[in-house]
């Protein structure tokens, strides 16, 4: 039986090459929502949650390994994803880790991975998945009743502050977090919560409950406003009870300081001066009760973001902004408190919050939202980049759509000659190399070859595919395009055929239907199917080479309905 796809096909082409990562982020789809009318720019949401995989909605950190993979801190432990799926370590046989909620994971230059929970901290290795607790040495009296937090220095070091008191450095020789490796003595009667270290100055910048100070490490002093000979304005100021301290790449001090309320402060060092770059902020959410935890920069250095309990504020330039927060469409955001922002290196923002795990491009020039009109239904299939920079996608009711380079218009895409709906139910396409011309799977067998250059569709049914779907299509490394149906059948078109008389070669037959079809680096094609397992066929020499199956006796797989294969790198 036919049915219409409910889910993105998952592939993004550019000039008609793949592009395929160990995360494979598709919250680029959601935020390329077709429209015909305007196109709106504004920030938009991916959530992802419990149904989705994710072991609780607390999510509380984010931090990205050199694979690529996102390790998650939850609730109920720590979680890997991989763009697709997450893995809990805890549950396999090799681990030790504690059955205990992971509050902080953070990196360090070497590239280890340290996750905190609650009070305890330890190195956890992501491909050996073995857990070794490092100690904090300190009186337990000192640490009775205080919140620790793990942070890192400008040169990559994981130290740990203990709220209102000290910093304890990791000792790599005894494997021990302690004050005697730390850079320097913070002095405990100024009751530390934030230590900045400034490269550029030449400072450790000290925020605590008694006021601002730093620590000059060439003259190994620290100034403060009683000790204050450079008459630093900024020092000069007095503020006391700071919770936050946070320089931006402008070289804009930005401080929270909280005594009987918040309030917050911008000091321009190279105007010397505090500034109005704090307008925006108010004492009280719109919401009702908030908390500014910290301030971080993401989006290339271009936004500022300030978030915590009940509030989640930007400002790219101008005033801070406060983000909605409820659940008015898909692509929305709800919160009680986020607990991260951070930033992957595909500058794709990760927010860590009580409602699940959000992500988002957070970048208002390059991030265009294209959405279709509520009363015109329809599924958005995929999307390719054309030669010319047009983008094309495909949907599943409202047929082959196109935008220009720029996002702001439509692309050359001409009308479609026909109409038979059956060729606006779009499964799948594939850009041929060279000619451009793009090779379009539909509804019931139908077949649309679109030629860029002459602007014009042929419209196919050949009678071989007996009116079954084209669910997918790919091109092996020799130009043949390669059309997985939803019978079963497996045909080629050779690319020494020309369209005008193109021959279809049925191939293969699987019992079942072809869900997807992925061709690997040695051009091998790998078939997912509804109930034969994956099937690597050969297309050099035309049969099958390998099968996995829930029954394989060396790679077995977990069911015989498979739905996707991709090749990476995990070593």
């Amino acid at each position: 039986m036919n049915r219409s796809p409910n889910y993105f096909s998952g592939k993004l082409q550019q000039a008609g090459r793949f592009h395929r990562c160990v995360i494979r982020y598709l919250v680029l789809f959601n935020l390329l929502l077709l429209t015909s009318a305007a196109v709106a720019q504004e920030f938009s949401f991916n959530q992802l949650t419990l149904k989705d995989g994710l072991a609780s909605n607390k999510v509380h950190s984010v931090w990205q390994d050199a694979k690529g993979f996102l390790w998650i801190g939850t609730d109920d432990g720590l979680q890997r994803y991989d763009g697709y799926n997450f893995f809990t370590p805890r549950l396999q046989a090799a681990a030790n880790l504690p059955v205990k909620g992971v509050e902080q994971v953070m990196g360090d230059k070497k590239g280890r991975m340290f996750i905190r929970m609650k009070n305890e901290i330890g190195i956890f290795d992501g491909g050996t998945f073995v857990y070794k607790e490092t100690p904090l040495r300190l009186a337990p009296s000192l640490l009775q009743g205080r919140e620790v937090r793990l942070e890192t220095d400008a040169r990559g070091n994981v130290y740990v502050l203990v709220n209102t008191l000290t910093w304890l450095y990791f000792n790599e020789k005894t494997g021990v977090f302690e004050e005697a490796a730390a850079p320097f003595q913070l002095p405990y009667n100024w009751q530390v919560r934030k230590v900045v270290e400034d490269t550029v100055t030449g400072r450790y910048w000290i925020a605590g409950l008694k006021g601002l100070a730093y620590y000059d490490i060439a003259h190994k002093q620290i100034y403060s406003k009683g000790n204050n000979p450079g008459a630093h304005k900024l020092l000069d100021a007095g503020l006391t009870h700071l919770a936050e301290f946070y320089i931006d790449s402008k070289r804009r001090h930005w401080i929270l300081n909280w005594d009987k309320e918040q309030q917050f402060y911008c000091f321009d060092e190279k105007q010397n001066r505090f500034t109005a770059d704090t307008a925006g902020y108010g004492h009280f959410y719109k919401d009702g009760y908030f908390e500014v935890h910290r301030i971080t920069e993401v989006a290339d250095k271009k936004i500022i973001v300030a978030y915590g309990f009940n509030n989640l504020f930007y400002k790219k330039e101008g005033s801070f902004i406060a983000a909605p927060n409820h659940l008015e469409n898909t692509y929305s955001i709800q919160y009680g408190e986020v607990n991260q922002v951070f930033q992957d290196r595909e500058k794709i923002i990760w927010l860590a919050t009580d409602y699940g795990l959000y992500n988002s491009m957070l970048n208002l020039h390059n991030n265009t939202h294209m959405v279709l009109p509520r009363d015109e239904p329809a599924n958005i299939t995929g999307l390719l980049e054309q030669a010319n920079g047009d983008i094309l996608v495909g949907t599943w009711g409202k047929g082959l759509r196109s935008r220009n380079a720029g996002m702001d218009g439509p692309g050359s895409l001409p009308p479609l000659p026909t109409t038979d709906g059956r060729y606006q139910m779009i499964w799948d396409f594939c850009e041929q190399p060279g000619s451009g011309n793009v090779w379009i799977g539909c509804q019931e067998g139908r077949l649309m070859i679109y030629e860029p250059a002459a602007k014009k569709y042929h419209l196919l049914i050949p009678p071989q595919f007996s009116n079954s779907t084209i669910r997918r299509i790919d091109r092996d490394s020799t130009g043949n395009i390669w059309l997985g149906l939803n019978n079963g059948s497996l045909f080629k078109w050779d690319a020494k055929t020309p369209l005008s008389n193109p021959r279809f070669i049925e191939c293969y037959k699987v019992i079942g239907r072809v869900i997807d079809m992925y061709v690997d680096h040695g051009g091998l094609l790998w078939l997912s199917t509804h109930s034969s397992g994956t099937i690597v066929f050969d297309p050099v020499l035309n049969k099958e080479v390998a099968r996995y199956t829930k029954n394989s006796k060396h790679t077995r797989l977990s069911s015989d309905e498979t739905t996707t294969a991709i090749q990476i790198n995990d070593s």
